[in-house]
């Protein structure tokens, strides 16, 4: 006869089987200072057609203001109605605290008044809202802060008529 231990060992044990042939458990990491995410970086994927993906030398935060990060350029694209064509997403390092989020807003090819973002964080929760990119030149928007911050989208999906650009830069989170 079992005992109460050896079922609860035994019940352990086939969850955490379920969780590696699930794709296994994130680690999370505990982090300190400002990691930027950039557009075209290791941390960033695009989606859609790439005829129309447009790209930007010495644009942006690493092209055009810090000098100490890569790529030298930024990334943009046209609106697309209410309709998602392109769309970006820049994934962060997995860390189980809070953190500062920040959108950064080129000063060229960002003329939209709707740049939709979505943010995954708290392991499923998402926070939707829009910045308007052609009133800021240059500049970190705060968007808020965060427990466990996973990765940001940006979309083309501006539900304007004209044919503004969405800038597609870097993603700050500060811990």
């Amino acid at each position: 006869m079992r005992t109460l231990a050896s079922k609860r060992a035994m019940l352990f044990s086939m969850i955490a089987m379920v969780a590696l042939l699930a794709g296994g458990v994130k680690s999370a990491f505990a982090l300190s200072g400002t990691y930027n995410y950039a557009s075209s970086g290791s941390y960033y994927t695009e989606y859609g057609p790439s005829q129309y993906w447009h790209t930007t030398t010495n644009a942006g935060y690493c092209g055009h203001i810090s000098g100490s990060c890569s790529p030298n350029s930024m990334r943009w694209t046209y609106n697309n109605g209410c309709s998602v064509s392109n769309q970006a997403q820049w994934n962060n390092i997995d860390s189980a605290q809070y953190g500062v989020h920040y959108a950064f807003v080129p000063a060229v090819n960002a003329t939209t008044t709707r740049a939709p973002y979505t943010m995954t964080y708290n392991g499923a929760s998402t926070h939707t809202w829009t910045i308007n990119q052609s009133a800021y030149y240059d500049t970190w928007i705060q968007t808020g802060n965060y427990y466990d911050i996973r990765n940001t989208w940006l979309t083309d999906a501006t539900c304007e008529g004209s044919s503004t650009k969405i800038g597609f830069d870097e993603i700050r989170i500060l811990y």
